[in-house]
């Protein structure tokens, strides 16, 4: 079993020695859980049973022993324990053939669904009730099993929880229906913010606060000139460049990457420096283009210096 030993965790271990009933071993897997005082007095298995809503003294064996498969690959890991994403799965389904193979996943791999530093666990749930009251649990099941197998969908999910925080009173007026999947739920959320909310905004720029607009070898760099335009990026690129809409030019500045004609590649810049970049789907951009992104941005500033 993991001990608590950082500086982090000596609050919990002085609440640990205080509360005989916490010194059952498996209560340090719980040590990141905010909220510890609220399973006083319970035994282990009567903690695992709050957690997953079922009854001590007769509770589901099949849920309890996904729970504990889960907890136990944690017992050679440095990972501790919150029981927030329990506690999220087992409020969304009631149908245990798709609560029971969530639950039995790794934690390691289960907490990617809370693992976001640009939302809170109310946030998250906010999102997910919002969609259990939309969607089968059949559909909610697969999105989040895609999720959970597919490395890539990390990014559809941020941009999807983006776009929710973002227009979550919009979205919550419109009756959402979507295949079972993350793109299909990314491309209806940004289908209906267009149709119903984008308004079109014409963005002015300061000549001393942008690069310069340019071709570099075979690719051109473009400033989006409205919302409408930045949207239609988003589209190709299918990612969360409509969260950009109403902070550019003075909060981001955003650059289309164009080959031939076509949008491959987003870029933001701050004081002439990568923030980030990326192309459709958040894929990463190959060497020789980053090589010549870069070369655009030093020959972009050679020139305003120059100019200056």
């Amino acid at each position: 079993m993991n001990l608590i030993i950082d500086d982090q965790h000596k609050a919990m271990m002085q609440f640990l020695s205080v509360h005989q009933n916490f010194h059952d071993t498996n209560f340090y897997f719980f040590r990141d859980y905010p909220h510890l005082s609220s399973f006083e007095g319970m035994s282990f298995n009567e903690a695992v049973c709050h957690i997953l809503g079922i009854r001590t003294n007769k509770g589901n064996k099949a849920l309890k022993k996904a729970f504990y498969t889960s907890l136990n690959t944690l017992s050679h890991s440095n990972t501790s324990y919150s029981p927030y994403v329990d506690f999220l799965l087992t409020s969304i389904f009631s149908d245990h053939n798709y609560l029971i193979p969530l639950i039995q996943l790794p934690f390691e791999q289960k907490k990617r669904l809370m693992d976001l530093s640009l939302a809170s666990e109310e946030q998250i749930n906010q999102l997910w009730f919002f969609l259990k009251n939309r969607l089968t649990q059949k559909t909610l099941f697969t999105l989040m099993h895609d999720f959970y197998s597919q490395e890539n969908m990390h990014d559809k999910y941020k941009n999807i929880l983006t776009l929710y925080f973002q227009y979550q009173l919009l979205l919550e007026e419109r009756f959402i229906t979507c295949k079972a999947s993350l793109d299909d739920l990314l491309k209806t959320f940004t289908h209906l913010i267009q149709n119903h909310h984008v308004q079109k905004m014409t963005y002015y720029y300061q000549a001393h606060a942008v690069m310069k607009e340019m071709v570099v070898g075979d690719l051109e760099f473009r400033l989006p000139c409205n919302s409408h335009e930045l949207y239609q990026w988003a589209q190709v690129l299918q990612n969360c460049l409509l969260s950009y809409i109403d902070k550019i030019p003075h909060h981001a500045v955003v650059y289309g990457v164009f080959k031939k004609g076509y949008l491959l590649y987003a870029v933001e810049l701050y004081k002439n420096r990568v923030i980030q970049m990326s192309g459709i789907q958040n894929m990463e951009i190959p060497p020789m283009d980053t090589r010549s992104i870069y070369q655009w941005i030093d020959q972009a500033y050679s020139d305003s210096l120059y100019l200056t």
